[in-house]
């Protein structure tokens, strides 16, 4: 009976435990976006530079977005990130709910200009902006015709900077948002494009807490102790 008892306590206690971090998760996106729905430009994943690889994804525990993390080969400024925190999710087919678009937030980084850049959209400062009725850029060349990030006029104030918040070492370019209350507790969508969109990113999360899993296995460990018991 003691052992049992035992067995029960550690199983309540692992659910307890894990609840109270349910939502401090990594998310990892593989490169599978090619264009955004609804942009065929081409049918290939890269044209020229750059190359742009998985995406990671880090909600802290209180559900709020704490990172965003991007594999990225020869990366061409400006470049944008798009972050959607109330995505209603996939369609049955598998495509992606029509509000996959309704960007609440957009990272722009603009400084240093791209060296093949003309510099006509550099009037947007690198910063954290809040986006409700936007209307997109396009990228002039590579994959021209594909969004690349927002107009001027869809923008205000930056929220933030971002100095010292944005990281690139040639390989994994780092959005650091940890001190922004960004809550992404529900289901997500994060776009990245580069100024060219030679190469996009987009992935999307309907996150399920462990919680009801954890309990669920709890449940089967004290019926199948009563059902000893009772046997």
């Amino acid at each position: 009976m003691k052992k049992r008892f035992l067995i029960l306590l550690a199983l309540v206690s692992t659910c307890i435990f894990l609840a109270g971090n349910a939502f401090a998760v990594s998310y990892t996106f593989n490169d599978n976006t090619i264009n955004w729905p609804g942009f065929d430009i081409s049918p290939n994943d890269e044209i020229g530079t750059p190359h742009v690889g998985a995406m990671t994804v880090v909600v802290d525990d209180d559900g709020y977005l704490s990172s965003v993390s991007i594999e990225v080969e020869n990366r061409r400024i400006f470049d944008s990130l798009f972050i959607n925190t109330q995505w209603s999710g996939y369609n049955e087919d598998g495509s992606y709910a029509d509000d996959w678009q309704d960007w609440d937030y957009m990272v722009r980084d603009a400084e240093p200009a791209d060296a093949g850049f003309d510099g006509a959209q550099s009037d947007i400062a690198t910063g954290l902006y809040a986006l409700a009725d936007y209307e997109y850029t396009y990228a002039p060349q590579g994959r021209t015709g594909h969004a690349n990030g927002v107009t001027a006029d869809s923008v205000g104030d930056a929220i933030s900077d971002m100095a010292g918040l944005i990281s690139y070492d040639g390989a994994l370019l780092v959005y650091d948002l940890s001190s922004f209350e960004i809550l992404v507790g529900g289901n997500f969508l994060i776009g990245y494009a580069p100024w060219c969109a030679n190469d996009m990113q987009l992935g999307g999360a309907v996150p399920e807490p462990a919680t009801f899993a954890l309990l669920g296995l709890g449940l089967i460990g004290l019926a199948g102790i009563t059902r000893r018991k009772t046997a």
